[in-house]
């Protein structure tokens, strides 16, 4: 029993301290709770667009994490598509080159012309319009590989390079 008496005089001697320490503790312990009151309310203030209710705290980290979840399968599904459409639109017409010309002299205002299609393969058409006074006639071209079917008059050359030349700064 004297034991025990030296040891409560032993702590009463330091009551103190040890209720300064314990007040401390104790508003350590309040600040501490108001920050993660503050932590936890900027969480839940993103769910209030999503249309979760934000008054269960308990739900509150599960709903963020379902909608990061869904937010990254959204973006997977994106990504996907996107890759998809560069995929596909190596097959649309990209590159253009036109050139426009007197095909006869006694027509002026450069009324033919050569307009030049070609896809990301340089794959395409060239369509050719000859205006003369009382006529107009087509011609088309099949290009692949950027190789025309037959000889290119100049003109259609030129429309040919001008698409070409557009395909190469890209």
């Amino acid at each position: 029993m004297e034991t025990w008496q030296q040891v409560l005089d032993y702590i009463n001697s330091f009551a103190g301290v040890i209720a300064v320490g314990a007040a401390l503790f104790g508003i350590i312990a309040f600040f501490f709770t108001l920050g993660t009151r503050s932590t936890l309310r900027t969480l839940v203030r993103p769910l209030k667009s999503i249309g979760h209710p934000s008054a269960d705290p308990a739900r509150t980290i599960p709903a963020i994490a379902k909608a990061v979840e869904n937010n990254q399968l959204r973006i997977e599904g994106l990504t996907r598509s996107l890759e998809e459409l560069a995929d596909k639109s190596r097959y649309f017409f990209q590159y253009t080159g036109l050139v426009r010309y007197d095909a006869f002299e006694d027509i002026g205002g450069q009324q033919s012309y050569s307009l030049c299609f070609l896809d990301g393969n340089k794959n395409g058409i060239i369509l050719t319009y000859l205006t003369g006074r009382n006529s107009t006639r087509s011609y088309t071209v099949a290009i692949s590989g950027g190789v025309p079917s037959r000889k290119l008059s100049d003109e259609e050359a030129s429309a040919m390079d001008e698409a070409l030349s557009a395909a190469a700064k890209r």
